[in-house]
């Protein structure tokens, strides 16, 4: 039996060396089909992925066109219309460059008194939220990104537009110590209408 083996191995190997052309595409055939799979399963994971991690009783819509471009604000009581809506907000992209273009973060404009009604994810006290209502330059900031650039509550932030010469300046709210209640992000980041649905 032991010989057997010996005999089948030695003539496996033997053909494989007798066209080493051969052997060697089958070889690279294997490898790019094996590569070629984990990379496609890769792309479907990462396309799934913010649906994957989404609320399950939130739906964000946007303009098809662009993430940039925002819809129509007749779209908002449409949207409402829908049977089993609560709540509907907006959130428009804002795009703006704080010191350098190359340390990008998103920014957005939202409809603030629906917005984080549909996002409890996002923890601040009362108080901190009735102070980022009062004032119209307040900006909401994770602590992340509070800790990345130094912001502390009251700081002026100078944002520049990328589309038009105008400058945003915001001021820090109280609520820069914003934390997530779940480790997982949630996707938050369209512009346009966003719905709850129960």
């Amino acid at each position: 039996m032991q010989l057997l083996k010996r005999q089948f191995f030695s003539l496996i190997l033997r053909n494989t060396l007798r066209h080493k052309l051969r052997t060697g595409l089958t070889v690279l055939g294997l490898v790019i089909a094996v590569l070629s799979f984990g990379l496609l399963q890769t792309v479907v994971g990462a396309w799934y992925a913010g649906a994957n991690a989404a609320a399950p009783d939130r739906l964000v819509t946007r303009n098809a066109i662009s993430l940039v471009f925002p819809m129509p604000l007749h779209y908002r009581e449409k949207i409402r219309a829908v049977p089993g809506v609560k709540r509907v907000g907006t959130a428009n992209w804002f795009g703006g460059i704080y010191q350098d273009p190359k340390k990008f973060f998103p920014q957005f404009a939202v409809d603030a008194t629906q917005y984080f009604d549909m996002y409890p994810e996002y923890r601040f006290s009362e108080e901190e939220k009735r102070a980022f209502l009062r004032d119209r330059r307040g900006t909401v900031v994770g602590r992340k990104l509070a800790e990345t650039y130094g912001f502390k509550v009251g700081d002026t932030c100078r944002c520049a537009a990328r589309s038009s010469p105008a400058t945003g300046a915001s001021r820090c709210a109280p609520s820069t110590t914003a934390r997530r209640r779940a480790p997982t992000p949630r996707r938050c980041s369209s512009t346009g209408t966003t719905s709850t649905r129960p």
